[in-house]
Order: C-alpha cells, then structure tokens, then sequence
C-alpha cells in the first residue's frame, strides 16, 4: 500500500510524499527500478540538488538518475519529492517492489540449492522478480540444475507458453526458454557460458500461488581439452542436449604417441557438419576457407595447419605422417550458428618410410625391394646428417624420377606445380619447389647448410602410383668460409674458372671477431653487383642489386657475413675492403635546421655507458636556437636533488634532460656552436628503450652577423636565408654589418650573385646613395641592381647594409661564395685541360660552384672531353641521380646530364655547338670529398659537309651519342662524277626519320612539305629541288638522271626536335640513253633495238645540234 500527499505552493514549488505501507515486513527489501528520472541538475557552484526525490532519508536523487535502487524494508518507507519554483525537468517514473527474505541472492559457491521464498502457507509470494546470480571461478563453465520440487502456476489453457508464474536462465549474452508448471523431480537442465557471473531469474504475478520451487546446482570448468595417448580412439565434437554442438569452443584434442616418431595418422570422420558461411544455409560442400567454426589439424613435421568446414555427405579418411611431437586437433566455433558437428575416429602407427643418413655418399629409392610402383597415401622422409662442425655442400642427383603429376598416365613431364604427388627438399628454414613428372636424364642440386639436416621427403596421395625415383647423394666441407682479421681486410666473392660472375648454388661465410666492444665496420665497394634472386649479408641484413646501400655498421661481438647465390648465378659478385674502428656516435650538424634523434643508437644493444657528443654549428652567430622534444623518454629515471640525472640523460648546455619531456626550448649561443651530449647509462633497465628526438632551429641573433661557411646567403628581411623578400620592406634606419670568415684565404675569390636586390634609388641631386649595401668598401650598391660581383678573398670580407629614415624599397637576397683559385676560369684555347681544385690533401673543396668558360673560334664547333681522373662523391644510397657532387656541360640551349662517382681513364665525352662560349660547371655539397676531376678537351670546327668523288658511298647523318642527329644543322654531301655526264645516280634511304610536325609525334608519313628539318636534292638537269621528311617504314630507293654538274644532298634541323636521321646509299653511272644527231634528218626511237616496252626509271636526252652559222629556210 502507497499512501501519496502532494502540496503545490503558490509560488509553484512541488511537495509531495509517497508512503509504502505493509505488514509481515521482516525481513523483506524494498526495489525501486527507475524507469525514468529527470530533475533539475545539481547547483554548479554549491553542488546541492534543488529539485529531487528523496529514499527514506537514505539516498538524494536529482539531475539524471537510472538502475536499481535497493533499500531494506521494515513496514514503512517514505519517498518525498521537492522542486523549487525554478527550472524543472521530465520528472520521473518509478518501480517499487518488496520482496522476501532470499528473493535477491547473490551466491558465490560452486555448488548449492536454490528454493523460492514462500509464506507461512508454504507457497510463493505474489508479485515476485526474483534473482539468484551465481559466480564462477572459470573462464568456460558448465552449469547443471537438478529438479528437486518444481510446482508453479501452469500456463493458461489457452497457451502452452509461461506468460504468469515461471523461472529461466540468462548470462547476459544468452537467454533460455522459461520453466512453469510441474517439473518431475531429478531433471536436470545444462547450460554452457564464458559469463563469470549468470542468474537464474524467479517472476510470479498476482494471482495463483503454487509450492515453487527447490533445485540443486553445481558449476564446474568446461573443459573440452584432451590428451589422447591410446593408439586409436573416437573424438566426438561437445554438444548440447539439442544435439548440435556449443558456441564459443576451442577445443584441443591432442594425440600423444609414447614416443617422438616417426608416426603415420589414421583419421577418418564418420560425420562433419561445421558452419561454413555466416548464414545457416542446410546444404553446402566442404572447405578448408573456414573463418567461423572449423576444425583444424596441427603437428610438427612435413605438413602446414589445415581447416575444415561445411559438410561431408559420406566418410572420409585422411592420412598424416608425423616426425615428431604431438599431433594436435583443435575446433573452435564462434557464437552464432551451430550445427551437428563431427564423430572421428583416430588410429596411428609407427611409419616405416623414415630414415636417417650419415654417410657422406649414398643411395636413396622409392619404392625399394624392387616394388614396381610404390604405395599411395606415403610421406617419406629421407634426413641425411652430417656430423657438426658445417657448413656443408651437398649433392643430390635424379638419376631415375617418375612421379605421378596428373591423374592419368598422360603428359607426365617433369614439372615443378604438384598437387597430387611430389618430392620436396627441406634445409635451415627453406622449402625447395615441388617436384613431380618423369625426367628422361639425369638432373643435379646442390644445397649449401649451416649446422642443420637437409630431409628429402615424398608424398603420394591415393590415386594413381609410378615407378618413384632414384637418388644419389654426397656431402663435404664448404671450402667458402673464412675468419676475417680483426681490424681491416678485403672480401671478393668467387668467381667461374674463366669467367666474369659468380658461380651458382655457392654459399660463403666470412666471420669477423669484434670483440665485446662496440665496433664501426666500414666497407669501401670496389665492385657490388649481386643479382636480387641472391644476396649479400652483413649480419642478417640482406642487400642485392647493382649498389650496397649501407656502407657503415656499428656491430659487436662475433658476426657473419654471408654470400648465398642460386641456382642462376647472373652477377659479378663482390668485391670491397672492410675496415674497423671503435664505434663512435658523435656528429657536428651544419645546417640551419635538422633533427637530432635516437635512431642510429637505439638500434645497439648497449651494455656499458656511451656519450654521444652532437654539435650544432649553423653557417653564422651568434645565434638562437629553438628546440623542440617531441618525443623524449628516457624511462626509469629521476632528477636528484643536486639537479641531476640518474641515469641516462640529454646534456643542453649543463642542463640534463631526462625521464619524460615534452615541450619548446629557446637557447642562445654567443659562439659558433652549440654542444649536445646523449649519455647512455649502463644502468638503464635491460629490455627497455630509450627515445629521443629534438627539432632544432636556428636563427641570427640580430643583423650583425659573422658567416662561416663557404657559401651562403645575406638578406635584408631576416638576415640570412635564401627566402625571397617579395612582398615585405626592409626596417628604417638599419645598420646590419655581416662579416664572412673564411680560412686558407689565398688567391681564393668571393662571389656574391644578387638573386635580389631593390632599394631607394639614388638621390636625383647628389646622385648618393641613402640605402646602400657596401661590399668591403670596394663597392656600394644601391637602387636596382642584378648580375654578379667577385672580389679577392683574403680570409675576411665585411658587407655592410645601411639604411635612411625616409623611403625604403622590397630590400635583397644575395648569394655568396668562397671559391679557390682556379674555380672561376675563361679559356680562349682551342685544347688545354681542366682540374678540380683541391686542398693540400689531395681533395677537392666543398661548397664549390666553379665555372670554366670555354670560348671558340667557329660558328660550329665540336668539343671532345677526355678523362684523365674522374673520381667524384658517388649518388645518395637510394638514388641513380647525381645530387651531390657533379660535372656537366652547358651551352645555354642545351646542358648535358650530371656526371658524378667514378669514370674510367680514356672515357671520351663528345658535344657540338654552335655557341660561341660554353661551360663545364662543377658542383660540390658541404659532405664528402674526393679526388676531383682532370679532363683534356679540344674545340674543333664541326664540318659535316662533304665531297664524295666515288662511284658508290654511304651517307649518314650526324649524330650525338644518344642516336639521334644534332640541333642547327646544316650539311651538304656533294656528289661529284669525273667528267661532265650525262649520269644516272641511284639513292636508296635504308633508314629514313626526319622531324615532320613542329610536336613530337611517335608515327607520321613521308611528306615533301617540309618547314622544319629535311633532307633536299638538289642538281643540274631535268628534275628540280625536291625535299623529304618524315619516316619511311621500309627502305626506298630513287632513281636521278643528270646531264651535268654536281649532284648535292642538303640537310638541315632546327633547334628543337630531333630523331634518328637518315642512312642513304648512293651510286651512278653513265647514262646511255643520251644522245646527240646532227644529221640534217633522222629518227628518234624508244625503246630501241626491237625491245617490246621501255624500261622503268628512264631519264633520255635526245639532243639535235645543228652545224654553226644560220640557217636558211
């Protein structure tokens, strides 16, 4: 019984209380479920709840409420509800219910009865929502209910269903059907769950009360592992009483010979039905694509883990052999559908195809005793094992092999795709191709293994059996390993007798004692060139390819380095020096901005303290630095109270940074440099990883600035830097001074190239200048200005940048560099030689730009580069391009590609031009130097006209070194015949592609309209100039007559698209039809001779010349 008084207040506050009334309260709880409950939130600032409902003085709700609220229960409970005459909200709804002692129980045992609370007439309450939640201690649990008394109300006569008084079984995820009624006693309910914790749930309504119910439980761990050790046996998959087996099983059924091997397996599965696809459809194949439930085979030896799903219509059996351990079976399913699952009976036996060879030469045949076909459903496996102490080359010959491949005796080749049955080599980790088909000859392998057994294994299904095979086999000492020395030496991979690559199937081993010290082993390449189906190993790393990528490797301890070919062996091999030093981590950073990071260091197993000593030195100061951490961990560390570091640590300026920091530090160097030390602690705990990485940047202090590299920039906007300065002005009134250094000054000369430069112009009056850029008091610039600017360079060059108060302009960019003497050059001879400039070690310099400005004499020139020594920085690791260091040749229309690494001695380098002037520029970064270059070249005058007197020639236009023909040409071949003629000349174009179109198309016709390039005839006679361009498909040949002079072929080409050019094959001879009457009557005949038809490819002549004088009529 609920008593309820409500009070409205005039100014619209709510009062109300709710009294629950009942006797026989002993013992009894009262449940408040909330199905909604919305009231004014809390007050933000005191936290109070303005409006709300309060339980008996227990508990305050307001805001937004859910769930269960329980209370004991005594007779009386007081519920009040109060709102303000504020903000209101939903407001609420509320279910009570008071139920009797052990209605709600929660049960921790694994084993117990259950009884429903009854009255002191023995039956159950009204109005019951009992629960019993259970706990188990298992991760899978197997519940078991067993009927003692169950007596409740039936389920109305006109349903079969449990809509009044009844019980059911819920986990959370799974739900049974519900119980009512009468239950016989000693009837058990099973259920399965993963659920540590599940309830059975009592609910009775308010009309027919019944005895209930008392049942017994017990909960055990569900265990559906077993470990089978008879010699054969039935696995039956678990199931519930419904038949159809459980959710969420992993099931492991593991057969367990009494010894390791090795064994044959039996397995025959008298019933499978495993879901297959996500929806239950009743009919559908078997699979081994099995993602939802399956059942899966696993073992140690010769095959991999295989699935199993969807249905067999009729028993199979399967046969596996293993060569030690366990043969496991494992099913899982998933939650959703389930079906019957599977029956198998299991049998194993020793299997007799196994042996182990230890001779160093020996015979291997399948089948033996002169069976003639061997047996189907075999796996053989043949170990042959050396003693220790490998490696070992081993030898193995087909000499008899027929092996079935199909399924009929037909088309039995020797193949290496088998499915049915196969040979297969196993060794340290690899798996050789199958093998199967029959070979006509024999066929030899050779295998290369560490410490490990090299297993030949067969395999035969059920089908079809041949003759099988007979193998030869030898083992011996790899005679490609070797101990390196310690501190330095060469490696050169083998080579065939007589030839240039390595040998295939070759494995060699060069050990390297280092020590238990940390080492830098660094590799100079003569030669690397090592086909990608093989590799070259540097203690586990594997490189191929034309290039070793990585040439520097801080290693320690006893390593290997490894050279493996295949059965191809398509490389040279190779070839590099190798040599030791202690490893060291420091590094000087000369750029304006980089990072600093862990990545070179972290990759180490550090056992001892290491220093890292990182020095930032940017191009001027002093300077600004900025550091970013992001990340910096350095874990199981603290700062002590002296400020210091436990373990390992950052050092910035006698500041340690350690344990975790995140964040921007700004830091300012008054000197050239800023010193950063990693210290790795030996104490640092094993197995963790210490991470650093700081961005830095840098910037000038201010504008007066000392420069130290060799090349750089000045810039009015920030003072230094290559940005441009469009769209800015620079300060009133500056004076900035920028004082660049350099050391080994002599004979060297600065060049400063004004990318930019725009200030107040000059006064009109004065003609001064009021913002000016003074370039050490030998020049002062000002207004516009662009070009370049040398001086010499005697270590210190001050340039000074001054501004007024008044106008100002967008300001300048200027590059500078420091060049030596020999850098900058202009040669007026015709052949010389160019050299590198080089520092008293024999290197070149760094930050070069050097330009020799050769000039000739004709307006078609021919310039031919030779190699003396040619020995630059080679290309960056992971490019073919020369980004670094490099040589190339320009023209101002035309610039070659970039040289750079090595060339050979004698490598000639040919150009045509028809500039006046042209360069061979040479550029080196601020990294490695080398040797440099020394090159002769000569100018000479590029004729390509010609005379050709004989009676047959070739003809070919000019071309580069790429194949196609040169820009800007203009050539003429005459063709000159002893005497005056008449001639008849033959021209056959065996190659003819001339640009046609001003684009570059790939397929166009022959044409005679010709504008861009094209090959013209020209001559005396009949036939007048005709041109060609264009392609011809196929050769072509024409056919001139002339009856004087020369016959000419002129060839021109612009400037922009050039092809392959031509080929012409020419030829002539004396005309015969050609004659001249002077007879004052005759007659003229074609053909003559009584021929039938003239002949093709004429050009006649009939000339009637009468005697001198006139001639009367």
């Amino acid at each position: 019984m609920a008593l309820r008084q409500c009070t409205v207040v005039p100014n619209g506050s709510t009062h109300c209380i709710f009294t629950i009334k009942r006797d026989d309260a002993a013992g009894q709880t009262i449940v408040f479920r909330l199905n909604q409950f919305q009231l004014e939130d809390r007050d933000n600032s005191t936290f109070l709840c303005k409006d709300y409902v309060d339980m008996n003085g227990e508990e305050r709700l307001c805001g937004y409420q859910y769930g269960n609220r329980s209370f004991s229960f005594d007779g009386t409970f007081v519920v009040t509800f109060i709102s303000d005459n504020s903000q209101t909200n939903m407001g609420f709804n509320i279910h009570y219910n008071i139920v009797p002692d052990g209605c709600l129980v929660s049960i921790f045992s694994t084993e117990g009865t259950l009884r429903s609370p009854v009255t002191s007439n023995g039956l159950y309450h009204n109005n019951l929502d009992c629960r019993y939640t259970l706990s188990s201690p298992y991760s899978m649990a197997k519940i078991t209910v067993t009927v003692n008394r169950f007596d409740l109300e039936p389920p109305s006569y006109s349903s079969t269903n449990c809509y009044n008084d009844y019980v059911y079984y819920t986990d959370g995820s799974y739900t049974s059907g519900r119980y009512c009624g009468f239950v016989a006693a000693g009837t058990t309910f099973i259920w399965y769950t993963s659920a540590r914790q599940f309830d059975l749930v009592f609910h009775s309504n308010n009309e027919v009360s019944r005895p209930g119910f008392d049942v017994s439980y017990t909960i055990e761990e569900d265990r559906c592992d077993q470990v089978l050790s008879a010699t054969s046996g039935t696995i039956r998959s678990p199931v519930n009483s419904t038949g159809l087996y459980r959710s969420n099983l992993n099931c492991t059924y593991i057969i367990r010979p009494p010894t390791q091997g090795p064994y044959r397996f039996n397995l025959t599965f008298s019933q499978f039905d495993v879901q297959r696809t996500y929806y239950n459809s009743s009919s559908y194949s078997l699979s081994t694509s099995c993602y939802y439930d399956y059942v899966e085979t696993r073992f140690s030896g010769l095959n991999s883990t295989s699935r199993l799903c969807g249905r067999m219509s009729s028993a199979r059996t399967y046969f596996y052999n293993t060569f030690g351990g366990d043969f496991a079976i494992h099913f899982v399913t998933d939650r959703s559908i389930v079906r019957r699952g599977f029956v198998l009976e299991y049998s194993f036996e020793e299997n007799s195809c196994y042996h182990v060879l230890t001779d160093t030469e020996g015979q291997i045949q399948v089948p033996g005793n002169g069976i003639a076909n061997y047996s189907p459903n075999l796996d053989c496996m043949f170990t042959i094992r050396p003693p220790a102490g490998g490696p070992w080359v081993v030898n193995i010959t087909l000499d008899e092999f027929d092996i079935q491949r199909y399924y009929s005796y037909s088309s039995n080749y020797f193949s290496t795709s088998c499915s049915n049955d196969y040979m297969q080599i196993l060794y340290d980790g690899y798996s050789s191709s199958r093998m199967c088909g029959t070979r006509t000859s024999p066929i030899s392998y050779k295998y290369n293994i560490f410490e490990s057994d090299l297993n030949i294994t067969f395999h035969s299904d059920s089908s079809t059996e041949r003759s099988g095979f007979n193998i030869t086999y030898t083992y011996s000492n790899n005679p490609c390993v070797t101990d390196l020395d310690q501190n330095s030496g060469t490696i050169r991979t083998p080579v065939v007798e007589g030839g240039l690559t390595y040998p295939a199937d070759t494995l060699c081993i060069y050990y390297l004692d280092l020590g238990d010290s940390l080492k830098t082993v660094t590799f100079s390449v003569r030669l690397f060139d090592v086909s990608c189906g093989d590799y070259f190993s540097i203690n586990g790393q594997r490189f191929c390819g034309s290039r070793l990528t990585q040439t520097s490797f801080p290693l320690i301890g006893r390593i290997n380095i490894t050279f493996v070919s295949n059965s191809i062996g398509a490389g040279r091999g190779v070839d590099v020096d190798y040599h030791v030093t202690n490893y060291t981590c420091d590094q000087v950073y000369r750029t304006t901005s980089g990072s600093i990071d862990s990545y070179s260091v972290s990759r180490l197993a550090l056992t001892h303290d290491v220093d890292c000593d990182y020095v930032v030195r940017p191009p001027y100061y002093p300077f600004v630095i900025t550091m970013f951490f992001s990340p910096f961990y350095m874990p199981h560390n603290y700062m002590n109270s002296s400020v210091t570091c436990s373990g390992s640590y950052v050092e910035i300026n006698d500041t340690q940074y350690c344990g975790t920091v995140y964040g921007q530090y700004n830091i300012t160097s008054v000197g050239p440099e800023l010193s950063v030390r990693y210290h790795h602690s030996a104490t640092a705990v094993a197995g963790t990883r210490e991470v650093y990485h700081i961005y830095y940047s840098t910037r000038p202090v201010s504008c007066n600035v000392t420069l130290t590299d060799t090349v750089g920039y000045i810039n009015s906007y920030t003072g230094y830097g290559s940005a441009p300065v469009y769209s800015r002005s620079y300060n009133d009134s500056a004076h900035c001074i920028f004082t660049i250094k350099g050391d080994n000054a002599e004979g060297q000369t600065i060049v400063f190239r004004l990318n930019q430069f725009q200030l107040e112009d000059r006064d009109n009056s004065t003609s001064l200048c009021k913002d000016y850029v003074d370039m050490n008091g030998e020049e002062r610039l000002c207004g516009y200005q662009y070009g370049n600017r040398s001086f010499s360079f005697d270590g210190t060059f001050v340039v000074t940048f001054t501004s007024d108060n008044s106008q100002t302009n967008m300001g300048f960019n200027i590059h500078y560099n420091i060049v030596p003497d020999g850098c900058l050059v202009s040669i007026f001879s015709t052949e010389g030689t160019l050299r590198s400039p080089v520092t008293s070690n024999g290197l070149y310099h760094n930050n070069l730009d050097c330009r020799y400005t050769l000039s000739s004499p004709y307006s078609m020139a021919k310039i031919t580069v030779t190699v003396n020594r040619f020995d630059l920085e080679p290309p960056s690791y992971s490019s073919t391009n020369c980004y670094n260091d490099y040589v190339y040749y320009t023209d101002g229309s035309y610039s070659s590609g970039r040289y750079c690494g090595f060339v050979a001695a004698g490598t000639t380098f040919i150009w045509y031009t028809s500039a006046r002037q042209f360069d061979l520029v040479f550029h080196s970064n601020n990294e490695v130097s080398r040797p440099g270059f020394d090159v002769s070249y000569t100018i000479e005058e590029d004729r390509c006209d010609q005379v050709l007197s004989a009676t047959s020639g070739t003809i070919r236009s000019p071309v580069n070194s790429t194949g196609l023909y040169r820009s800007n040409l203009n050539c003429t071949y005459i063709i000159r015949p002893p005497t005056q003629g008449p001639y008849r000349f033959n021209l056959t174009f065996s190659q003819f592609d001339v640009q046609r179109t001003y684009y570059n198309s790939s397929s166009y016709s022959l044409s005679t309209s010709c504008y861009y390039d094209y090959v013209e005839t020209r001559f005396s006679g009949l036939n007048s100039t005709s041109r060609l361009c264009g392609r011809m498909s196929s050769a072509r040949t024409y056919f001139y007559n002339t009856f004087g002079g020369d016959f000419a072929i002129h060839f021109v080409t612009d400037r922009s698209i050039v092809r392959r050019g031509f080929v012409l094959e020419y030829s002539f001879e004396e005309n015969s039809c050609y004659h001249v009457a002077t007879d004052t009557e005759g007659q003229i005949q074609v053909p003559g001779n009584g021929i039938a038809n003239y002949s093709p490819n004429l050009d006649c002549l009939f000339t009637i010349r009468p005697p001198a004088g006139p001639m009367g009529c």
